[in-house]
């Protein structure tokens, strides 16, 4: 059988095809279970990050989904990406995501790159290609589709939140870190980084690197996190800050394990007074991923939950009061028959429930009018809420 995914079960039960995605390099011919498609090849992928060409084959993907798992409803899909030196299979069974995909539900797809790993940004392209087909073959929910990577897979799933947002709902780094590199977001997408203090990247930062801190202070400022202490838990070795309530209910998280070393927290094998073998790393990452859905492409979170005229001696005015999830920018205007008789414009630089007070002309006479208020946000996304009321 041609290159191909291999389509993996606990009962090895044949599955659908996975239609063909674009490949940069060539793939490795896997043992099938259960027809597939070959992918096309496109050749060698471009010079890497690191200066050197990838080489070598780029290892076929392993798309698990749990027997039984009911194709009726769209289900969440995670992609999982392995570390320098490591294949689909070897981080399948470090990571056991399939168990965790057995007990919650979802669909697993472990991703291989040639070497070096995941070192050449246009990976991304090759990523974005496989969740388009696996959203198509497995029925997957498009609102919850996560990507997490250890160590250089860590590393590509920073430059997927960035590039992907329009297709990604969360992304969980662990053990590496996200270079000064661009970022620019179509909505909110949720983050966690997971790293140890004893790992190969300081927390601190390096020469390539900034510090830790200083990267989830990015990510807060790309989800519009208010500015507020983080929620602060331990887990055995591990401190677990959460910043909630950022846009469209995002997240911003750092788990730093105290004296965790450049290992797949969790992983077999490990000596149990090791931090790392008492954190399972995928547990805790799903927790993350199954708390957090992607919002609107189109839309900001906004609703209009009131409308009230008021007036002060002669002095009128309207208050409508919205619902919102992020800071946004508003044009509020009152109208009637297409005439525009009031309009100001509003920044809102944090989320919650917030009113915008509007004045009316003395000059307008009793009957119906419309309030319109349209809403635009960081992401360019933007929403117009209307109601009528009446002058008295």
């Amino acid at each position: 059988m041609s290159a191909g995914i291999v389509l993996a079960s606990n009962n090895h039960s044949p599955m659908p095809a996975v239609n063909r995605p674009a490949v940069h390099g060539p793939v490795a011919a896997p043992a099938v279970h259960g027809p597939v498609a070959a992918p096309a090849v496109n050749g060698p992928v471009a010079t890497p990050a690191d200066g050197g060409p990838s080489t070598g084959i780029r290892p076929a993907p392993i798309i698990y989904r749990p027997p039984g798992l009911s194709r009726a409803k769209p289900v969440a899909l995670v992609i999982a990406l392995h570390a320098s030196g490591g294949t689909p299979a070897s981080f399948e069974a470090k990571s056991q995501w399939d168990t965790v995909a057995n007990r919650r539900g979802f669909v697993v797809a472990y991703l291989g790159s040639a070497a070096p790993a995941w070192k050449d940004p246009s990976n991304v392209s090759y990523i974005s290609s496989m969740i388009d087909q696996i959203k198509a073959s497995q029925n997957i929910d498009p609102r919850r589709v996560y990507v997490t990577g250890f160590s250089a897979g860590a590393y590509i799933s920073f430059f997927v939140g960035c590039e992907l947002s329009n297709k990604v709902a969360a992304i969980a780094p662990i053990s590496d870190g996200m270079l000064p590199q661009p970022c620019h977001l179509v909505r909110p997408l949720s983050e966690l980084l997971i790293i140890g203090t004893s790992d190969i990247l300081p927390l601190s930062g390096n020469a390539i690197f900034p510090p830790v801190a200083s990267m989830e202070a990015r990510w807060r400022g790309l989800d519009n996190c208010p500015a507020e202490s983080p929620r602060t838990s331990h887990v055995g070795p591990v401190q677990q800050q959460i910043w909630g309530s950022c846009a469209d209910h995002s997240a911003v998280a750092l788990y730093i394990i105290n004296g965790g070393q450049h290992v797949y927290p969790g992983s077999a094998g490990l000596p149990a007074s090791n931090p790392d073998a008492q954190y399972n790393a995928t547990n805790a990452v799903w927790a993350f991923f199954a708390a957090h859905t992607a919002g609107s492409l189109a839309h900001p979170s906004a609703t209009l939950s009131g409308l009230h005229v008021g007036q002060s001696g002669s002095q009128r005015s309207l208050t409508a009061t919205l619902g919102l999830q992020e800071g946004v920018s508003v044009l509020a205007s009152v109208t009637s028959a297409n005439r525009t008789l009031a309009a100001r414009t509003f920044t809102l630089r944090s989320g919650g429930r917030t009113a915008v007070q509007l004045p009316v002309p003395s000059t307008a006479k009793p009957g119906r009018y419309t309030a319109r208020l349209r809403i635009r946000d960081a992401y360019g996304r933007s929403v117009t809420l209307s109601r009528s009321f009446r002058l008295s």
